[in-house]
């Protein structure tokens, strides 16, 4: 089972882009989250002032009413008038009231209060302030948030014929669930009680919401999105130019666009690629000046060789200049890679392999090649290639016996040149290493071999001035993959 963290991280955006555009898109539901809680929480606060305010005005007009009706002229009774003056009409009153209202009860006793009722302070304070003002005086007024399906059985009775909804609902996902209890204790000790339904808010408002949020993602994700596709336009060919960038030619300036601090960026990557490039070909001009200035007194030396006496000590003079003929010949070509004349050509890959294993047949080196697809075609510059594949053939042969070479082409017309030894591989950790220039695996490899180390760092090099990748990895069986990726590249007219 894929935890939690790796399931997030999978489904997290891997783009700058991406990753503000869900950052806002995460910011944006968790303040509408707040904001929905904030509306429900004030919608219901709302909605219980309402029916407190619907309750309390009730009981306020019919206690009025009532008081005129049966009070003398004096609008402001003392509880001992409210109390013992009217106590002969209290039958009277409490069959009027119920028979109006039927959600108000009056009598000497208070309804029970249960554990399931909330108690809401701040309501209590408005009601009583409110029925203060009126002709009857209250000594505490109390009101509770209540399950509609825990109402004190008087008043739940008559709320229940005012409305046939809770007796017989039309939708029974609409039926009311809390109701407003009112308990009332006048001065005279008379108990007031009743109750009032919470409507519940319309069944569009979660739609309502959702239609808000929506409209929110609209209004700010999409111009930032455009933001940061303006942003991430002039990234992405900043990456494109960096990635491009070899060293072995000019290169190209990229352009400068989008907010001031990318395109400072860009021209200060501009100014560093500019640099890198001078640096290598003084760097190349130097290797090919060196080069040339030592070609001449190794010329020098081959005439004075041959005036030499002894055979032996001939033959191991010679052999040194041969070495270092072949080292020089190495570093001239290292210092030219960069300024390569020769263009691209469309190559049959497959006849190229073969004619190259034909030469090396013709001089009985065990040098084989695998059944390979036939015409193979890539853009390629093919002297410079056989040189590459040269040297690792010759690596192959002179560090493990034979080289067996094979070809692969994989679906998008790009190609894989193995070249295996049946040598002793190299150490995993000196496999990166052996690209530099002038290093040999000597711990792993035949020390009797002579090479000034530079024929992979050659080879490196031609394979990526046509857009390619060398790598060098041990194989399963022994010996060492030498592994030739050349994409199919149409170069520009």
């Amino acid at each position: 089972m894929m935890q939690p963290r790796k399931f997030f991280t999978k489904l997290w955006p891997k783009s700058l882009s991406g990753q503000i555009l869900m950052m806002a898109a995460i910011a944006l539901f968790l303040a509408q989250l707040i904001n929905a809680i904030l509306l429900i929480q004030a919608t219901k606060a709302r909605q219980y002032g309402d029916a407190a305010a619907i309750l309390i005005g009730r009981l306020d007009r019919q206690l009025s009413r009532d008081f005129m009706e049966n009070a003398a002229p004096n609008l402001t009774p003392t509880a001992g008038e409210f109390g013992q003056g009217q106590r002969r009409n209290n039958r009277r009153r409490n069959d009027n009231i119920q028979r109006r209202f039927g959600v108000i009860d009056i009598g000497t006793k208070p309804v029970p209060i249960k554990a399931a009722y909330n108690y809401r302070e701040e309501l209590s304070s408005r009601a009583y302030d409110y029925l203060m003002m009126g002709p009857v005086k209250f000594s505490s007024v109390k009101i509770y948030i209540a399950p509609t399906g825990q109402l004190p059985d008087n008043l739940s009775q008559r709320l229940k014929e005012r409305d046939n909804n809770l007796v017989n609902p039309r939708n029974p996902n609409n039926i009311p669930k809390e109701a407003i209890i009112l308990v009332a204790q006048t001065r005279d000790n008379i108990w007031i009680s009743g109750a009032q339904i919470v409507r519940e808010p319309p069944n569009n408002a979660i739609l309502i919401l959702l239609g808000q949020t929506l409209l929110l993602y609209l209004l700010v994700l999409i111009p930032l999105a455009l933001i940061m596709r303006k942003i991430s336009r002039p990234l992405t060919q900043l990456t494109k130019g960096v990635s491009a960038f070899s060293g072995h030619e000019l290169p190209q300036p990229i352009p400068a666009e989008g907010p001031q601090d990318i395109r400072s960026l860009i021209d200060a990557v501009n100014d560093m690629q500019a640099r890198m490039s001078a640096l290598l070909s003084e760097k190349d001009m130097m290797l090919g000046a060196i080069g040339h200035d030592l070609k001449t007194p190794l010329a020098s030396m081959r005439v004075r060789l041959e005036s030499a006496d002894e055979p032996a000590e001939r033959a191991k003079i010679e052999q040194s200049i041969i070495e270092m003929d072949l080292m020089l010949d190495d570093i001239l070509m290292l210092a030219r890679m960069g300024h390569s004349a020769e263009p691209a050509k469309l190559v049959n890959l497959s006849a190229f392999l073969e004619h190259i294993v034909d030469e090396y047949a013709l001089l009985d080196h065990p040098v084989n090649i695998d059944e390979i697809p036939r015409h193979v075609k890539i853009y390629v510059r093919p002297n410079l290639l056989r040189r590459a594949i040269r040297n690792l053939i010759d690596n192959a042969l002179k560090y493990g016996v034979q080289a067996n070479i094979a070809l692969q082409q994989m679906s998008n017309n790009d190609v894989e040149i193995f070249i295996d030894d049946m040598g002793n591989g190299i150490n995993e950790a000196d496999i990166d290493a052996m690209f530099n220039p002038f290093t040999r695996a000597e711990k792993s490899r035949n020390k009797a071999q002579g090479g000034a180390g530079l024929g992979l760092t050659i080879s490196k090099s031609i394979i990526e001035l046509d857009g390619g990748k060398l790598s060098l990895s041990n194989r399963k069986e022994g010996g060492l993959r030498a592994a030739i990726y050349l994409p199919h590249i149409i170069p520009a007219a």
